[in-house]
């Protein structure tokens, strides 16, 4: 659960949004360019990283045009990049295969799907919100969300407690069927055998973490939930980044099993 700078409740950026856009990868997979998809549906929450130094609302028609689609574009193209040797050194326990999408790395869709997919993917996310936020933070006017549900709290407030939980529960639920299935693998094929250093990888990993943790105590926003929230978010992400970069450049010959 996370306030958003107005003082509401917002559902959580990772995994609940997910939930939204999952199904329609599940639909049509050859339509859809998944990885656009679950990024595009952080995409509206990522000002949080940089507030309160510096603020605006993508919550809006307008700013899923000129920021979220190319956020999300660019995280896209990272994401790829980084696929086949991070999928390489994560667990592959508990059913989910998260192995298998190092062959990401090796997918490409035409342009107007991975665009289309990010504008969905952050569509997907401010219509949610629209249902879940205080005025102002929607797309639409929902005076009734504003009423008294329970418990002195508005109708938005409810149903953000509910999705958060209920989109996080499906959001996970699908992330394993679709290991459970090796969907990845049928979609797209085996993943390639790629070098690994799982000391080295994973030592990067808590360097960067540790790094990015201990200035939040004197940052300004730190306590706000949403804030917090996204920077540990995009903190995490870097950390694989950072760690499948210097892998790479340093890596043996060692293929993961």
């Amino acid at each position: 659960m996370r306030r958003d700078r107005y003082g509401d409740l917002v559902p959580l950026t990772f995994p609940s949004h997910a939930a939204a856009v999952l199904p329609i990868k599940l639909a049509a997979p050859s339509r859809w360019d998944g990885v656009a998809l679950v990024i595009g549906s952080t995409s509206p929450d990522l000002p949080y990283l940089v507030y309160p130094y510096v603020w605006f609302n993508a919550h809006t028609w307008l700013a899923l045009v000129w920021f979220c689609v190319p956020v999300t574009l660019i995280g896209t193209r990272i994401a790829r990049w980084a696929a086949p040797a991070t999928a390489a050194h994560l667990p592959n326990r508990g059913g989910f295969a998260l192995r298998d999408y190092g062959v990401l790395g090796q997918v490409r869709h035409r342009w107007y799907v991975t665009v289309g997919s990010a504008f969905v993917g952050a569509l997907t996310h401010v219509v949610w919100d629209s249902f879940t936020h205080a005025r102002p933070g929607r797309l639409w006017s929902l005076h009734p969300l504003d009423r008294i549900a329970v418990d002195g709290q508005p109708w938005w407030a409810v149903l953000q407690l509910a999705s958060t939980v209920v989109g996080a529960l499906i959001a996970v639920g699908f992330a394993w069927y679709i290991g459970r299935r090796r969907l990845i693998v049928a979609w797209h094929g085996v993943s390639p055998p790629v070098p690994v250093r799982p000391g080295l990888f994973w030592a990067v990993v808590a360097v960067v973490v540790v790094a990015g943790i201990a200035p939040q105590p004197v940052l300004a926003g730190v306590h706000l939930a949403n804030v917090l929230g996204v920077r540990l978010l995009v903190l995490g992400a870097v950390a694989l980044l950072a760690a499948t970069a210097v892998t790479r450049v340093t890596q043996r010959d060692r293929v993961s099993i």
